[in-house]
């Protein structure tokens, strides 16, 4: 039995670890409300008394838009706070698990060919730039026995996600709605529960993963389009009012990655990968949580 520490615990990621890892492991799960990343402090007065083996970091500054304006508190909450994560996983000898993201890359790769470990990051906004610095610096930070695992277009049950956005389109359409939603960005549509599962069979594994940086997400491919009419067709719910869309129809301030597709094949020849491919993930989704999904978006609205 492991000592798990989270932190991030009420997030979409966090929730799903505390409840995979609860089965069989000791768990302590923490968010803003019992731990201050940024702290040291704080830091050390939640897991002192702990001693994890394990300290699982998932949280992180995710508005993707909302960091171009907010610059220092992505900085605070993706940079700093894992550089003192990193210290404290050092002084309680535990290896820390870091959660990254896709975009670290640019998205310029032509697809179908995907991103691998190896490639030369080369992040185009704010969230993508203090990311790509907290994985060096819980890298770089000596003694650290650090993991990185870059994950993509993570949905759950809980929180704020593209799969309930949908959901509210939808229960919200006239026969005269016209959603557009974009069709040119590729990427990798990742449960939050497949994660969570691979997070846990890398601590549950007797083989050791080395330090570094893995990617993390489900098999397979598609576009937000896709991604969207294939959810609402799994849980009968009517498209026609869904229509693609070019990616310069729909601006942001955070510039999207055009192809954010990860190469699995180093986690996989370690016989370390044990994520399904999305379809099959989303079709588990809708299954278990589809309809009570369904109707918190309805008593939302």
């Amino acid at each position: 039995m492991a000592k798990i520490f989270i932190t991030g615990g009420n997030g979409q990621l966090g929730r799903a670890c505390k409840r995979f890892f609860s089965k069989n492991h000791q768990v302590v799960s923490t968010d803003i409300q019992e731990m201050d990343i940024t702290n040291s402090d704080s830091i050390l007065k939640a897991i002192g008394d702990f001693k994890p083996d394990y300290i699982v970091n998932c949280a992180a500054y995710t508005a993707v838009d909302r960091a171009e304006s907010e610059p220092d508190l992505a900085y605070r909450l993706n940079v700093v706070g894992p550089s003192k994560l990193a210290a404290a996983a050092v002084l309680f000898k535990a290896r820390l698990i870091h959660i990254s993201t896709d975009y670290v890359f640019d998205g310029e790769r032509q697809y179908p060919f995907p991103w691998t470990e190896e490639d030369e990051a080369n992040p185009k906004t704010v969230y993508g730039r203090t990311k790509l610095d907290g994985e060096r610096v819980v890298l770089n930070t000596f003694g650290c026995d650090a993991i990185v695992l870059r994950a993509a277009w993570l949905y759950s049950p809980t929180g704020h996600n593209f799969l309930k956005t949908m959901l509210r389109l939808a229960a919200t359409s006239t026969a005269d709605s016209v959603h557009k939603i974009v069709n040119d960005q590729y990427g990798c549509p990742t449960s939050a529960s497949e994660l969570a599962k691979q997070i846990l069979y890398i601590i549950e594994s007797p083989s050791y993963l080395d330090r570094g940086v893995y990617h993390t997400v489900c098999s397979g491919s598609t576009t937000w389009y896709h991604f969207a009419t294939r959810f609402l067709e799994l849980m009968n719910i009517d498209t026609s009012t869904f229509k693609p869309c070019a990616t310069a129809e729909f601006p942001t301030p955070a510039k999207r990655p055009r192809n954010s597709v990860l190469s699995t094949d180093k986690l996989a020849a370690k016989n370390m990968y044990v994520m399904v491919d999305w379809e099959t993930a989303l079709k588990n989704y809708v299954i278990e949580h589809g309809q009570t999904v369904y109707k918190d978006v309805l008593a939302s609205l």
